[in-house]
């Protein structure tokens, strides 16, 4: 397996910084300011005070697997539970399409977002451990998107609920503090995508409609680093 590295050199060759919320008119000229990259240690880094920014390699990955690791700058502890970003797959800048692995508090590792066709909108519904097994995910998408039209969902509830030879029994997902580094390891293979989190599985769907796209990172709010970032097609 042949690891093609993806974190962005000091001038940001190959990648592009887009607005809030995904589909938004863009690029922007990137680096915006927000945007640095330290090439002593090979990691990108975002301060986050202006809020939502989006950073997107340009490069289109269909299935793909995806390796990256990220931290938050120190905080309080009281501010733990607000720490916010997330991790992009299968983004497509023109469209409303997002595919976001949030970062933060008990929803960290976990798939959320859709896409957008026509004016009418699919929501991806993920598995994610609960305290009785595999659970249904919420669903989530920009409020910035407006009011569409939503395609009824009539998959039924069972649609990849998994056995003992897919998934097997979930395990807890342990997020290190801020200061101290988290990794996620995403496979996608057609519709499936499937999300470990510090090792441990952490997210699963079938539901992608989105066949490829871009990679990327967000910051929201809150200064945070990612380093390691490598992807290799399947």
């Amino acid at each position: 397996m042949s690891w093609i590295e993806l974190t962005p050199n000091t001038d940001f060759d190959g990648w592009s910084e887009y607005s809030w919320p995904p589909g938004s008119p863009g690029p922007l000229v990137c680096p915006s300011g927000l945007w640095s990259v330290d090439p002593d240690v090979g990691s990108l880094y975002c301060s986050g005070a202006e809020g939502h920014t989006a950073l997107l390699c340009d490069r289109v990955f269909a299935d793909f697997r995806f390796h990256i690791e990220y931290r938050f700058a120190p905080q309080p502890e009281t501010d733990e539970p607000r720490l916010n970003s997330g991790v992009y797959l299968r983004m497509d800048p023109p469209q409303h399409v997002m595919h976001q692995i949030e970062t933060r508090g008990n929803n960290a590792g976990f798939l959320i977002g859709g896409s957008v066709r026509e004016g009418r909108e699919t929501l991806i519904r993920s598995l994610r451990p609960g305290a009785d097994g595999w659970v249904d995910g919420a669903t989530h998408r920009p409020r910035d998107w407006g009011p569409l039209v939503s395609e009824p969902d009539t998959r039924p509830r069972e649609m990849c609920r998994p056995d003992g030879s897919d998934l097997g029994e979930p395990a807890p997902v342990r997020i290190h503090p801020s200061g101290e580094w988290n990794t996620y390891d995403v496979e996608a293979v057609g519709t499936r995508i499937t999300i470990w989190t510090n090792g441990v599985l952490s997210c699963y769907t079938d539901q992608c409609d989105v066949p490829s796209g871009r990679i990327g990172v967000e910051a929201e709010y809150w200064p945070i680093e990612f380093r390691e970032i490598r992807v290799t097609d399947m």
